[in-house]
């Protein structure tokens, strides 16, 4: 039995989806089969009932994947607390994102920044769409060992882990300098709603949840043109007049146009809806030095100093 069996073994047990499972590990589907199957004949015993419709772990299953994930968590711990009494830090450090939560830190900066400075670390990132829950129940784990979420943090956590907000972003109006309301400094989401078709992005995104909360709690219907999945799309579908879209001010600045051209105008929203960006992690302890290291850039990324400070906590003795 290798650790690569158990790699695929818990990655499938995790979506129970070959499909899926494929597209998360960079593989070819027939891989993943021949991984399982591998094991399986190993083992002696079935680890998934497989139908055409769904896949579901055995009781073996279940078993192994308890006695898997330990395994896994101590063969990683291993390798990075005795790696860092070598000159380089080496080890895995596996971060999940939310949608929305590139919206607080440029992360994909953050992320080459730690690269450069810790070369000898497997940077595992996760870009998944999942919900609070679900990545908090992968920190608490230890299948990841960061996550970037788009909630505050005082919302409730299991045991054993922290989170601090490292902004919170306000929803602002943008359209083409033609539209009715391009001339006002503000708006109102009744007068949003009057002025013609919103641009709304996709049901299952985060910023869909609380454009729709705002809506329904304002008592008024919009008539939506266009749905967008990537949301940082959504400034440039309105700026050629495709109709307004509420999108983070945050992410403005990724698709906002050079100095001197306007080719998108931006209305402050008098309702004054908003989101926050969260960081959740585990305590000091739990940390392997990967993570220390990261959240210790973390840190040192201009945030609140009352921020960073628990973030230095959570890092330990760990500087860059």
């Amino acid at each position: 039995m290798e650790f690569r069996q158990l790699e695929y073994f818990l990655a499938l047990a995790r979506t129970l989806s070959f499909t899926r499972t494929a597209h998360e590990l960079y593989v070819v589907q027939s891989a993943v089969s021949q991984q399982i199957a591998k094991l399986e004949a190993e083992l002696g015993v079935r680890l998934f009932e497989r139908t055409s419709k769904r896949v579901v772990l055995t009781e073996a299953g279940e078993l192994l994947r308890t006695r898997a994930e330990a395994l896994t968590q101590m063969a990683q711990s291993i390798e990075s607390e005795v790696g860092s009494f070598g000159q380089e830090v080496k080890g895995t450090l596996r971060v999940g994102l939310s949608q929305g939560a590139h919206a607080a830190l440029d992360l994909v900066q953050l992320f080459a920044r730690y690269h450069e400075a810790f070369p000898a670390v497997r940077l595992v990132i996760g870009d998944r769409h999942t919900a609070l829950k679900e990545l908090a129940a992968s920190v608490a784990s230890f299948e990841l060992d960061v996550a970037f979420v788009s909630h505050d943090a005082a919302l409730g956590l299991p045991h054993g882990l922290r989170g601090v907000t490292l902004a919170t972003e306000e929803l602002v109006v943008v359209c083409h300098p033609g539209h009715p309301l391009a001339d006002r400094a503000s708006t109102t989401l009744e007068e949003l709603a009057a002025s013609g078709p919103v641009l709304d992005s996709a049901p299952e995104t985060r910023l869909r949840t609380i454009v729709d909360g705002a809506w329904q709690r304002a008592g008024i219907q919009r008539t939506s043109a266009i749905e967008v999945f990537d949301t940082g799309q959504l400034a440039r579908y309105a700026a050629h007049g495709l109709g307004a879209a509420l999108v983070s001010t945050a992410g403005l600045r990724f698709v906002s146009p050079p100095a001197g051209q306007r080719d998108f105008t931006i209305l402050q929203l008098e309702e004054g809806i908003g989101y926050s960006v969260s960081c959740i992690f585990r305590s000091a302890l739990q940390n392997s030095p990967p993570s220390r290291h990261f959240l210790a850039l973390i840190a040192d990324s201009g945030l609140d100093p009352e921020v960073s400070q628990h973030l230095r906590e959570a890092a330990g003795t760990a500087e860059l």
